[in-house]
């Protein structure tokens, strides 16, 4: 099947003999490897306890920290200090007596005190050297960032640092990395100044940039709520496999997505995301599958990437939801972690626009999904408390109903007492606070009259019914474990509705995005229906 699907990609894509051995390389010279290698980190009883330090240090060594105030390894000192991590840190410098007003030392084996973990950023010829050091302290965990080693051809380079890690029992994340990121310890150790809020979804990227730049989306636009990131690069002796082993283990870790650039345990990799995804969620985003891809990761992260033909089969196999969107990734994660599997298929659309309700039912069909007719007893009492031009049947169209009660909690418990609906997909959040404000603003002496009824306790008002009514949303769905998933043409948080929303958590998405996280939930609902029910060993 492999060699089919190797020749498939070579007629599709006009791949050249280096890529066709690459292809084949990638995938059996893997699966041999897996076979005929036996790890000594294998050997270890629990992954979680193993890398633990990585992720709860009470004490980091940086090398590469420097005066020049913003060099790499300054704006790791920099978030570390300023997202509130409590622990020790030492600065490591050749030359200079005190760096940015901290006391530096020549070495790691001249701190006095325990080192848990060593952030390194500096040129990779001393590199080796200072993993040398790290082993003469007794530090068993390092994160390498400086990069220069196997995705340029430095083979040598990458020996080194596997054999002094074997040495000294080290655990290396990277070469070429970025970091990592613990929120429950405020451990922000990263290039990028923007801790993401708490919550339970694990990431682990070869990507360096992709593992910290989302923080600028979570931060701006999406509120999802992080356990653990971590970055891991080149993978000279720890990789993916490993680390969802210990996400696995981890209690803090509800959901876990994959930047996936390519794997070099793949036998591994499918008998770890097999076992997990039984557990928790696994969202994957392949990347690098076409030529252009390929040789992208190839000089990125040393990674041999291997073909959708193959990859793909072998993730869902597993029980890993696929996508080839990291941004959809993230939005699955925060999705799966704020709320409930839904039991069927079925979804119920609420709207208060016919337009955005008519895109949502028909990307849940298309997306595998339906949106059934409901029974003429629910749409009665429906009729009963909406407008004669609202549509009941399914998307549930309010139009013109300004009774929010309507929207907010009147019909979320009609269908979830109905049984009729497995899920719901609500369109139109919207506060009063434009309005007021739009008309407060405005200078218009057309307006004052208006203006004279309108004040900050009526606004203020308006806002705490509109807040009280969504919490009676949350508690209806939640109640029923009934999923719920809100969206909108805008996503702005300088609405103090939708602010207030994603500060609880609670997913809110454009029109077009909604049905497909939907079905990617029901997908993971029904692979674990199915395995309770059928051993797929």
């Amino acid at each position: 099947q492999a060699e089919d699907g190797i020749r498939d990609v070579e007629r599709s894509r006009g791949l050249g003999d280096v890529y066709k051995r690459q292809l084949y390389n990638s995938y059996f010279g893997r699966i041999l490897m897996d076979i005929t290698i036996t790890r000594s980190n294998n050997a270890m009883p629990n992954k979680y306890e193993e890398l633990r330090a990585f992720f709860y240090p009470k004490s980091i060594a940086i090398y590469g920290a420097s005066n020049t105030p913003f060099k790499f390894a300054n704006m790791h000192l920099f978030n570390l200090l300023s997202s509130g991590y409590n622990g020790k840190i030492y600065l490591i410098h050749p030359r200079e007596s005190t760096v940015l007003g901290f006391k530096t030392y020549r070495s790691v084996v001249d701190v006095p005190d325990p080192i848990d973990l060593v952030l390194i950023v500096a040129p990779t010829r001393v590199v080796p050297q200072i993993l040398e050091d790290c082993g003469k302290k007794g530090i068993h965990h390092v994160i390498c960032v400086t990069a220069g080693f196997s995705e340029i051809g430095n083979v040598n380079g990458r020996r080194l640092l596997k054999e002094t890690a074997e040495k000294y029992n080290i655990h290396i994340m990277g070469p070429n990395c970025i970091g990592v990121v613990s929120t429950d310890i405020n451990l922000n150790c990263t290039p990028v100044p923007l801790p993401p809020p708490k919550g339970g979804a694990g990431i682990i990227s070869h990507s360096g940039s992709w593992a910290c730049h989302i923080l600028f989306t979570i931060d701006e636009k999406l509120r999802l709520g992080i356990s653990k990131i971590a970055s891991v690069g080149n993978e000279v002796n720890t990789d993916m496999v490993d680390f969802l082993e210990a996400f696995e283990e981890d209690p803090d870790i509800k959901a876990i997505g994959l930047y996936i650039e390519g794997l070099r345990r793949a036998k591994k990799f499918f008998e770890v995301a097999k076992r997990v995804s039984r557990k928790k969620p696994i969202i994957a985003a392949p990347i690098g599958q076409g030529e252009a891809g390929m040789r992208a990761a190839q000089s990125h992260t040393a990674a041999i990437s291997t073909p959708a033909t193959i990859m793909n089969p072998i993730l869902k196999q597993a029980g890993v939801l696929v996508t080839d969107s990291p941004s959809e990734m993230l939005n699955f994660l925060h999705a799966v972690t704020s709320q409930p599997l839904p039991a069927g298929p079925r979804v119920g659309v609420v709207t208060v626009g016919g337009g955005p309700g008519t895109t949502i039912a028909d990307l849940c069909e298309k997306y595998g999904l339906k949106v059934p007719l409901l029974s003429d007893s629910l749409q009665n009492k429906l009729k009963d408390i909406l407008p004669f031009t609202a549509s009941t049947k399914n998307p549930i169209d309010i139009t013109f109903d300004m009774t929010w009660d309507n929207f907010y909690v009147k019909i979320p418990k009609l269908l979830v007492k109905s049984g009729e609906v497995d899920s719901l997909i609500f369109y139109g959040l919207f506060s009063m606070e434009k309005w007021f404000k739009n008309i407060i603003q405005i200078n218009n002496p057309a307006l004052n009259s208006i203006k004279d009824l309108i004040d900050m306790k009526l606004f203020e008002g308006s806002h705490v019914v509109m807040t009280d009514m969504f919490k009676s949303l949350i508690r209806t769905t939640r109640k029923a474990k009934i999923p719920v998933l809100f969206t909108n043409l805008f996503l702005s948080r300088t609405d103090s509705l939708i602010e207030f929303i994603q500060s609880h958590g609670i997913p809110l998405f454009l029109p077009e995005v909604a049905p497909k996280i939907m079905s990617l939930m029901w997908q993971y609902s029904h692979y674990l229906q199915k395995t309770n029910q059928t051993s797929f060993e």
